[in-house]
């Protein structure tokens, strides 16, 4: 909206003022115009007052008639002067009123518009907030649906493999067994034809040589005599025969310490299995070994240790009493079983970190919530603080309406009781000057 853009007093252009008016001085302008609009029509109208009365005393007694009309044309002069004048400015109070309603007007428009303006741009960045928050969730939902997924189909192939590594350890289980049951058959049959020990010149070789028959099975793995010994109890140290260890990815997956004890059948001091179990459990603790294994032909005819492998872990951890027919099959056991651990714990560590990542995921989803929860605060305190603002400007500018409209009421007042003023009116209280008045009247009838 256009507003006049001269000033009714200096006739400026005013437009670079004018556009300042949402500031607070523009009231306080209007105010400081009205006050010294005021102020000066009533400063005029005492000097006029006072002037009239002077003349009137001064002049009452040495006034001619011809004078005295003159007198009387200058003071009407001067009335119509002073109520042109009255008129102008009443003119001006009334522009500047009307100005004031248009700025009023004005302000309230720009302020509504300015209130919607930070509503609708509230509403939009509310919007935008909302839709990030909805795509973060349906990413995060997306990504948790995905990892559920994968979570799931990895079970299932850990679940399938373990089926088909067991139907697989099984059958060689089998095999093996069956093998050694043969073998052991053979062995019995040589033993009581030819009267003489196991394979080879003792039982260390033919253990061996067996592992020597199944290497191809074991490629990253170590068997090798346990040459060093380490001082203990004896004064020429302690060690045991053998150490298995078995790699994969260069990371030692298994380790087994090996003590192989034969006696002859003619042997009169005959021991016991479990009178080599402490030295080989120190043998193994001292090559820090995980398992301990003793390959023994004592006890020939126990049937407890001729059944198979005796799990002796209730004296010694991770410990196993087997015969020579059982050393390759004890082997591919733990093998497998140590293959299997290492498998489940890598993929155990893979869950453990996609985990990770879903908790990071969730921790920055939580972050953005935050986020848009502290914008929304502050974006609702400033709109709260703008409208307050508004709401006092207008209340303002109201009172100021208030003020020049009762401005208004007294100047018409005042501008009513000037219109009653006359000559006669002020020789009311000068006889002299009423005498001169009372001679005209009577001179004219």
């Amino acid at each position: 909206m256009n507003i006049q853009k001269m000033c009714p007093f200096c006739k400026k252009d005013i437009s670079e003022f004018w556009e300042q008016q949402n500031d607070q001085k523009l009231t306080q302008a209007v105010e400081q115009a009205v006050a010294n609009t005021k102020k000066e029509m009533q400063h005029q109208h005492d000097n006029l007052l006072k002037q009239q009365v002077e003349l009137a005393n001064v002049n009452a007694k040495s006034l001619t008639q011809k004078e005295l009309s003159s007198v009387i044309l200058e003071v009407e002069k001067l009335k119509m002067q002073i109520k042109n004048e009255q008129d102008d400015k009443q003119k001006i109070i009334v522009n500047m009123t009307e100005m004031q309603k248009l700025a009023v007007k004005d302000l309230e428009f720009e302020k509504e518009k300015e209130k919607q303006q930070a509503v609708l741009s509230l509403i939009k960045e509310n919007e935008k907030l909302k839709v990030e928050l909805d795509s973060s969730k349906l990413l995060h939902q997306s990504n948790l649906n995905e990892l559920e997924w994968k979570k799931e189909n990895e079970k299932q192939q850990v679940l399938q493999q373990e089926r088909q590594d067991k139907e697989k350890l099984k059958i060689n289980l089998e095999y093996e067994l069956q093998r050694k049951n043969e073998e052991l058959e053979r062995e019995k049959l040589y033993k009581s034809q030819l009267n003489i020990k196991l394979k080879g010149e003792n039982l260390e070789i033919h253990c061996k040589e067996e592992f020597e028959e199944v290497r191809f099975a074991y490629p990253n793995a170590m068997f090798q005599k346990d040459n060093i010994a380490v001082k203990g109890d004896s004064d020429k140290g302690d060690k045991g025969d053998f150490i298995f260890r078995d790699f994969v990815d260069d990371s030692e997956i298994i380790s087994i310490m090996f003590d192989m004890k034969d006696e002859n059948d003619n042997s009169v001091n005959k021991k016991k299995n479990e009178d080599h179990l402490e030295k080989l459990n120190r043998d193994r603790q001292n090559k820090n070994c995980e398992y301990a294994v003793l390959v023994s032909t004592l006890e020939k005819d126990s049937d407890r240790y001729n059944a198979g492998i005796v799990d002796v872990s209730h004296i010694y951890p991770k410990m196993y009493v087997i015969r020579p027919q059982f050393f390759t099959i004890l082997i591919k056991i733990l093998t497998t079983t140590a293959q299997k651990i290492s498998k489940d714990r890598a993929s155990l560590a893979e869950y453990q970190k996609q985990n990770t990542d879903l908790v990071k995921f969730e921790a920055n989803a939580n972050h953005i919530k935050g986020l848009f929860f502290k914008h929304y605060t502050h974006s609702k305190s400033n709109f709260d603080k703008a409208i307050s603002q508004i709401d006092s400007a207008i209340e303002a500018l109201r009172e100021t309406k208030r003020t020049l409209l009762l401005s208004n009421d007294q100047l018409l007042t005042a501008t009513d009781r000037l219109n009653d003023l006359n000559v006669r009116n002020l020789a009311k209280k000068l006889p002299e000057v009423r005498k001169i008045f009372e001679e005209q009247e009577k001179q004219r009838t």
